[in-house]
């Protein structure tokens, strides 16, 4: 029994549009691959920017701090660096130690909080400088006139007994906050991940149609 050519011509229509199938999907498949690569280094990108500003503007604060406190060390007695601000905390020491270490050299600043004494439950910190000393003030601070003056009101000293000390930050203004992502980004990103499922869905039918040609 002869089989008609058209019956092998079917057969070898049937082959190639299996083969045709498969080489689409395989193409799909590709594409896929690459744009979700793609895709995902986007979102690594972003992540690793957004670590970067974040470091910058934390390196940036810092230097605006230290570049404040420089700029007071040669403002001068009495006079406030621009972008700093000046708060003054009073204080009164009872019985016992002070629970800190004063630089009177460096006009009365506070080198350490002893942890658990006095200074540390009033509030006072690392930096602080005295001015003030049971109501009196001392004079402008640095100097040997400040360290004389500063002796002579400590040595022997009673207790309860008020201080004042100063204390200099940088004002909140000058401090910049990290910027958020673009909300028109995120948009964008929800809709790329959108678009990658529906590919998805598709190259998974696409070789599913492939894959049954081939059996058939």
């Amino acid at each position: 029994l002869r089989v008609p050519d058209w019956c092998h011509n079917i057969s070898v229509d049937t082959m190639n549009l299996a083969g045709a199938d498969q080489n689409a999907a395989n193409k799909l498949g590709g594409w896929f691959k690459s744009a979700t690569a793609t895709f995902d280094g986007h979102i690594k990108e972003m992540r690793e920017n957004t670590k970067l500003i974040a470091a910058d503007m934390n390196s940036a604060v810092s230097k605006l701090e230290q570049e404040a406190k420089t700029a007071l060390a040669v403002s001068g007695p009495g006079l406030l660096a621009p972008g700093l601000k000046e708060e003054r905390i009073k204080v009164t020491f009872q019985q016992g130690g002070l629970g800190l270490n004063l630089d009177l050299a460096d006009g009365g600043k506070v080198l350490k909080i002893t942890p658990g004494g006095q200074a540390e439950s009033l509030g006072l910190q690392a930096e602080d400088k005295l001015v003030s000393v049971a109501g009196e003030a001392l004079p402008p601070e640095g100097g040997a006139r400040y360290n004389e003056v500063a002796k002579k009101k400590l040595s022997g000293l009673g207790r309860p007994v008020d201080m004042e000390f100063v204390r200099y930050s940088v004002k909140k203004e000058n401090s910049q906050a990290v910027p958020e992502v673009d909300p028109a980004l995120s948009e964008e990103l929800k809709a790329a991940k959108a678009l990658a499922s529906k590919l998805k869905a598709e190259l998974d039918a696409a070789k599913k149609k492939a894959e049954d040609s081939a059996d058939e």
